[in-house]
C-alpha cells in the first residue's frame, strides 16, 4: 500500500523537507508515492548480518579477494611518483647521462603495473567463484524459509512479488560485493595514498584535495541516504509490477470465464505507468547530482592548477610535479565520480534485500514443538475440542497489528473414529475447509484442541502429521 508524500505528512509518516519539495517540483513529480512507514522492517545491518551468515563459510577466497584489491589500490597511487621523477629528468636535459636512469624508471613503473595485474587478476577469479557459491546458497536459504511460512503468508503475498524478491536478494549481494571490492577499497586507499603523497611534497596541495574528496563525499552520502526511500518505493513498485503480472497471467481461465480483459489490461497498465514515473524520478535525481559533481570536478582542476602555477612561478614547483598532480586528479575524478553511483547502488541493494530479509525476519507462524513426537502407527480417531478460528484481517498501516480475527469456526466439538466415513456439510464460508487445513496444522486454532489418538495435533512433528494424513484438494 502506498500514500503520497503529501498524505503523508498528515498521517504521522515522515515529514516532507525543502528538499523533497524542491525535486518534486523542479522533476515535476508531485504525485510520486512512497510505501507507507512500517513500524518494523530491516536495516541494512539485518541484511549485512544474513549475508555474513553465509559469507563467513569461505575466508580464503575473502582473503585473497581483498588482499588483491588492496595491493593492486596501493601500487595505483605509487605508480605516478615515477612519472613525476621521469618527466623531472627529462626536464633537465641531458639525454645521454640520464637515459640509464629513465630505462630503470620504465622497468620499475612495468614491473608495479605487472603487480597491479597479479593483484586484480587474483581478485577477479576469486570473485566469480565466490559470488557463484553465494548466490546459489543465498537463494537455496531465501526458499527454504519462504517455503516454511504458513498459508496464511503466502494467501496474502503475490507469487510474482515473492519470486522477484528471493532473486534480487541474491543479486543485490552481487552488486554490493562488486561495489566494496572494485570501487570502495580503492576510493579509501587512494584518497589516504595520494593525501599522504602530496602532504609530504605540497601540503597546500594536500588541503586542496582533502577538501574536494571530503566534499564530494559527503554530498554523495548524504544525498544517497535521503534518496533511500525512494529507492525503496522503487523496489517496492517493481515487486507489484511483478506481482500483478504474475496474478493476471496465473488467473488467465478466471480472466476468460469473466470477460475482463479490459480491466486487467488497464490494472496492469496503471502499475506500469506508476513504476516508469518512479524509475524516472529515480535516474533525473541521480542526474541532479552528477551535475554538482561535474561542477566540484571543474573548481578543483581550476585550483590545484592556479596554485600550482604560483608555485612554479617561485621556483618551488617543477614539470613533474605537474603530472603527479594532474595524474591524481584525474584518477581520482574517474574514482570519485563513480563514488556517486557508489554509494546510491549500495543503497539501492538494500533495498532490493531488505523486502526478502523481513520475510526471513518474520518468525514462522506454524512451529514445530521441540519434544514434538512422530507417529509411527495411527489408530485413526480425531478430536475437536471446543475449537474456535478466525482469519487475521490485514495488518493496520498505522499500527503495524493485524485487527480482531474475523469468525469462522466457532466452539467445534466433533469425535472421529477410526475407521468411520465423515460428510461434513454446510453452506459456502461455514468452515468446511477450513476444519480440514486445521486438522492439517495450515493453521492453528485461536481455541480449542484437536488431537489425533489423544495427542495433540500441535505437539506432532509437522512432517510426520502431514505424511500420516492424505488429502485430496
Amino acid at each position: 500500500m502506498t500514500m503520497s508524500l503529501n498524505q503523508q505528512r498528515h498521517s504521522g509518516g515522515r515529514k516532507d523537507g525543502w528538499f523533497d519539495a524542491f525535486f518534486r517540483w523542479a522533476l515535476v513529480a508531485k504525485d510520486i508515492a512512497i510505501p507507507a512507514p512500517k513500524e518494523k522492517n530491516a536495516n541494512a545491518q539485518d541484511v549485512l548480518r544474513l549475508y555474513w551468515e553465509s559469507l563467513r563459510k569461505y575466508p580464503l577466497s575473502i582473503a585473497l579477494i581483498f588482499g588483491g584489491a588492496l595491493v593492486a589500490s596501493a601500487i595505483g597511487v605509487i605508480t605516478p611518483l615515477y612519472y613525476k621523477d621521469f618527466f623531472d629528468l627529462l626536464a633537465q636535459g641531458g639525454v645521454a647521462g640520464n637515459a640509464h636512469a629513465l630505462r630503470n624508471i620504465v622497468l620499475i613503473v612495468l614491473g608495479l603495473n605487472f603487480i597491479t595485474f597479479l593483484g586484480w587478476r587474483t581478485t577477479n577469479f576469486t570473485n566469480h567463484y565466490l559470488v557463484s557459491q553465494m548466490i546459489g546458497d543465498l537463494r537455496e536459504r531465501a526458499f527454504a524459509y519462504l517455503i516454511d511460512h504458513s498459508q496464511r503468508f503466502f494467501t496474502g503475498t503475490f507469487v510474482g512479488a515473492l519470486v522477484e524478491r528471493v532473486n534480487r536478494f541474491a543479486s543485490a549481494y552481487d552488486r554490493l560485493s562488486d561495489k566494496v571490492i572494485y570501487n570502495i577499497i580503492p576510493v579509501i586507499i587512494n584518497v589516504t595514498g595520494v593525501v599522504f603523497v602530496l602532504a609530504r611534497e605540497r601540503p597546500i596541495l594536500a588541503l586542496v584535495i582533502i577538501l574536494w574528496a571530503g566534499t564530494f563525499m559527503l554530498c554523495n552520502y548524504v544525498f544517497a541516504r535521503w534518496k533511500l526511500k525512494y529507492d525503496i518505493a522503487g523496489a517496492w513498485e517493481n515487486s507489484k509490477t511483478t506481482g500483478i503480472l504474475a496474478d493476471i497471467i496465473t488467473n488467465q481461465p478466471t480472466v476468460d470465464a469473466h470477460g475482463s480483459h479490459s480491466l486487467e489490461k488497464t490494472r496492469y497498465q496503471r502499475q506500469v505507468e506508476k513504476q516508469m514515473h518512479m524509475s524516472r524520478f529515480r535516474w533525473q535525481l541521480g542526474e541532479s547530482m552528477e551535475t554538482i559533481q561535474s561542477l566540484l570536478i571543474i573548481l578543483v582542476e581550476f585550483a590545484v592548477f592556479y596554485i600550482g602555477i604560483e608555485l612554479w612561478a617561485k621556483g618551488q614547483f617543477s614539470i613533474g610535479m605537474f603530472v603527479l598532480v594532474q595524474a591524481y586528479i584525474i584518477h581520482l575524478s574517474g574514482q570519485l565520480w563513480s563514488f556517486s553511483r557508489i554509494v546510491r547502488d549500495v543503497y539501492e541493494s538494500f533495498a532490493d534485500a531488505k523486502e526478502m530479509a523481513e520475510i526471513m525476519l518474520t518468525p514462522h507462524e506454524i512451529t514445530e514443538a521441540t519434544d514434538a513426537q512422530t507417529i509411527d502407527r495411527a489408530k485413526g480417531e480425531i478430536r475437536f475440542e471446543h475449537v474456535s478460528f478466525g482469519y487475521l484481517p490485514e495488518v493496520s498501516i498505522k499500527t503495524g497489528q493485524a485487527g480482531k480475527p474475523e469468525g469462522i469456526v466457532n466452539d467445534f466439538s466433533a469425535t472421529i473414529k477410526a475407521g468411520e466415513r465423515v460428510a461434513i456439510v454446510g453452506p459456502s464460508g461455514a468452515g468446511k475447509s477450513t476444519i480440514v487445513k486445521l486438522l492439517f496444522r495450515f493453521y492453528d486454532p485461536t481455541k480449542g484442541v484437536i488431537r489425533i489418538d489423544g495427542i495433540p495435533v500441535e505437539k506432532l512433528a509437522i512432517t510426520s502429521l502431514r505424511q500420516t494424513l492424505s488429502l485430496v484438494p
